[in-house]
């Protein structure tokens, strides 16, 4: 049974949208305690919730077998994963918090997030399922 699909909704919706509030600025949401922790919250529940995405993942490759779109998704996806844990361990060291450098970096994972996504429904759907994930299975292929 492929879990990947019911599995992978969590960590997209959450770290998209920390990767919102953290590009919604505004000097007065910044000095507010409960909007970090806010941020934080979802950027922590997406990431862990990435660990069993993950692993489904692999396990889905297994079963539906492997290709060079499938690889392409897993390689987006690490990346994706690995933009947020490293906006996760500033968090854990309150570095950068507010600055212009998370919010870059939260730019990225939104971006990488959207490509991985639509990959992956290139995977699941084929690439035309919309003009979004045709756009991006396009400039890869």
């Amino acid at each position: 049974m492929n879990l990947h699909p019911a599995l992978v909704h969590f960590p997209i919706a959450l770290l998209t949208l920390y990767a919102v509030c953290e590009l919604v600025w505004s000097q007065k949401l910044s000095e507010n305690i409960s909007w970090f922790w806010w941020k934080f919250g979802l950027l922590f529940f997406g990431v862990l919730s990435s660990i069993p995405t993950i692993l489904t993942g692999i396990l889905a490759r297994d079963l539906i077998g492997n290709s060079e779109l499938i690889n392409l998704h897993k390689n987006f996806a690490f990346s994706t994963i690995a933009v947020f844990s490293i906006i996760l361990i500033l968090y854990f060291k309150r570095l950068l918090i507010n600055s212009t450098s998370i919010r870059l970096y939260a730019l990225l994972g939104l971006a990488l997030i959207t490509i991985t996504g639509a990959l992956g429904g290139a995977v699941a759907f084929g690439p035309d399922v919309d003009p979004l994930v045709s756009f991006i299975y396009h400039t890869f292929f």
